[in-house]
């Protein structure tokens, strides 16, 4: 639905409408205040025992909850009487929390409108109730969780949260165990999803850019900030980068693409009347800083040979400019790993329950294969492996500053959890991403159990 209307004053002597709240407009504060309330406070309520020590399983939202035709309505007759960004914040998360991404991403492209078209005249005025209201959008539980669950494969049921599951990045919950990432990843490259792939990447595409547009708005306002929408921002990074794993042609949204430029110079001619020193303040790399979205793309990894390669540029680079990052350790125990059978990744990943390694051949047959023979099997089936050298590697990529580093190790997370699924890389290469920019305190207390859970 589009809310191109929001852009046209209200009247010449009040373009923006009264404040309904302060007004006490009683549809708007019937309305308004309950349905604040109704927001959950996290997406996803874990399982807990009962009395009787039964064990009750953890309940994800429903979106079926949120009557979101209903609730449109009612927020635009509202809208129709005040440009309110609090009415436009709650119907954005109203219509994620429904799995409605397009309705979602116009939500937020409406509220972008309206911080560009009537800056310092859209309600609410006062500043705290304004950037609370945008910060909304940036809620980690009412917005960038949702986003993770929302399908963006049609039929196919695809969602970031399934990925995360699938590829052991996240505990799974009920109803996600045995997950096959590769099958995801085969239904967004499937031709009867691409309608449906495409729309989800271009309504992240519009939620992206919208939330930039907002971000400058805002620090062109005469009492600037920096809105809170990070959780928001890496969210629809990290889904967009799933897509492109099996869809190359659709590229993640990024502040240097043609469609942001193209916006920027409309933002521009909007802001006519700023001032110099409003207009600096929006230059200072600070005012936008690059989201995760703006990362590099890093190309394809074709074969083992050119992974392997990539991993020692990146462990090489690491080891002469970032020596004391856990990251580095990670990556090198990932490049031991290339070429290893599944047991020494076991023994190595495993160390206390190697040995109680077995693999059994039917359920009640009695036939097992116990880790002595499993590993005297591995070296059999290893003296019968090609050599590597036949594959073409390639240009190793260029690692000129850690900003190049996750994306080289993404694509090779990508590799491995397609041609290889039972190795243990990605899962060490995703916790190696984890780590990357994390200070010497937050590193100890992730490597360093307290006391009391010694």
């Amino acid at each position: 639905m589009s809310f191109d209307w929001l852009k046209d004053p209200i009247s010449e002597d009040a373009p923006c409408g009264p404040d309904l709240e302060a007004t006490d407009d009683a549809p708007f504060v019937d309305y308004y205040f309950e349905a604040e309330s109704r927001m959950p406070e996290r997406y996803f309520t874990p399982g807990i025992k009962g009395p009787d020590d039964d064990f009750m399983p953890g309940v994800s939202f429903d979106p079926a909850t949120i009557k979101h035709a209903t609730e449109k309505k009612t927020i635009t007759e509202l809208l129709k009487k005040s440009r309110d960004l609090r009415l436009v914040s709650l119907l954005a998360r109203m219509m994620v929390l429904a799995a409605r991404l397009q309705d979602f991403a116009d939500a937020v492209t409406a509220m972008a409108d309206l911080l560009e078209t009537f800056p310092d005249r859209v309600h609410p005025t006062d500043q705290s109730d304004r950037r609370s209201a945008i910060d909304e959008l940036g809620n980690n539980a009412i917005v960038a969780i949702p986003l993770q669950h929302i399908n963006i494969a049609g039929a196919a049921e695809v969602t970031y949260r399934k990925y995360l599951a699938a590829t052991g990045q996240s505990e799974p919950r009920q109803g996600e165990v045995g997950l096959n990432p590769g099958t995801m990843t085969s239904e967004l490259s499937s031709p009867g999803n691409s309608k449906a792939v495409e729309a989800a990447h271009a309504a992240l595409n519009q939620t992206a850019s919208a939330l930039k547009r907002i971000k400058s708005a805002c620090m062109r306002l005469d009492n600037p900030f920096t809105p809170t929408l990070g959780p928001t921002e890496k969210a629809i990074a990290d889904i967009q980068r799933l897509i492109a794993e099996s869809r190359t042609d659709l590229k993640p949204w990024s502040d240097d693409s043609p469609s942001a430029e193209a916006e920027d110079d409309e933002v521009g001619s909007h802001a006519s009347n700023t001032s110099p020193i409003d207009e600096a303040d929006s230059a200072k790399p600070a005012a936008t800083a690059p989201t995760p979205a703006a990362e590099p793309l890093a190309g394809a990894i074709p074969n083992r040979a050119a992974a392997l390669q990539a991993l020692n540029t990146i462990e090489a680079f690491m080891a002469t400019h970032e020596p004391s990052s856990p990251s580095l350790l990670l990556i090198t125990q990932a490049r031991l790993l290339v070429g290893k059978p599944l047991v020494e990744a076991i023994e190595t990943l495993l160390p206390e329950h190697a040995n109680k390694t077995k693999i059994t051949l039917g359920e009640g047959t009695g036939f097992v294969l116990y880790m002595d023979r499993l590993k005297m099997l591995a070296g059999e089936a290893g003296g019968r492996a090609q050599s590597l050298e036949s594959e073409d590697a390639g240009a190793p990529p260029e690692i000129t500053s850690r900003v190049n580093i996750a994306p080289v190790l993404t694509s090779i997370e990508s590799f491995f959890r397609s041609k290889e699924p039972a190795s243990p890389i990605p899962v060490l290469l995703f916790r190696a991403r984890t780590l990357l920019d994390k200070d010497f305190t937050s590193t100890v207390s992730d490597l360093i159990p307290p006391a009391n859970n010694e």
